[in-house]
């Protein structure tokens, strides 16, 4: 009944903060190969859906201004357009407003692409939500926050 206080049993927590540690690696490991396997089928890097989805979000954008959003370069977000442009996921418009940096926009395929891989990802976290409940979900959710607290990093 009583909880053990975090610096009577410290060696202990180290310990299991090691196997929760392993165990973060190994579940993002596998989330990443169940994305890379996803977009696969659907012919994008999850950089380029990142993209997408970004854009999805702020429809019209500059490449500027999604490198912006996306913390990257503005090369970086060039040649990925270019290339999506190319295999017709996205157009350019003139922008009425600058003259050099055209609007971005998904096309009705980029769109549907979008979608597709919107459900797919939706399917494989059914699946991963049939096994927990809302609680356990929150607690480990809450673990997490108190573990990057504790480097020093704001959770939110």
């Amino acid at each position: 009944m009583n909880a053990p206080q975090p610096a009577k049993d410290g060696r202990r927590s180290i310990l299991e903060l090691n196997r929760l540690i392993a165990e973060t690696r190994g579940f993002f490991h596998d989330l990443e190969e169940v994305s890379e396997i996803i977009l696969a089928r659907h012919d994008l890097s999850p950089q380029e859906r990142r993209l997408m989805m970004t854009l999805r979000k702020h429809p019209r954008s500059t490449v500027p201004q999604l490198a912006r959003k996306r913390d990257v370069s503005r090369q970086y977000v060039q040649v990925t357009m270019n290339d999506l442009a190319e295999r017709g996921l996205v157009v350019f418009r003139d922008n009425p407003d600058h003259k050099r940096s055209r609007l971005l926009e998904l096309t009705p395929e980029g769109e549907e692409r979008i979608r597709e891989i919107m459900a797919r990802e939706g399917e494989a976290m059914q699946r991963l939500a049939g096994g927990l409940t809302p609680y356990e979900v929150r607690e480990a959710v809450e673990v997490l926050q108190k573990a990057r607290i504790g480097l020093g990093k704001e959770v939110g």
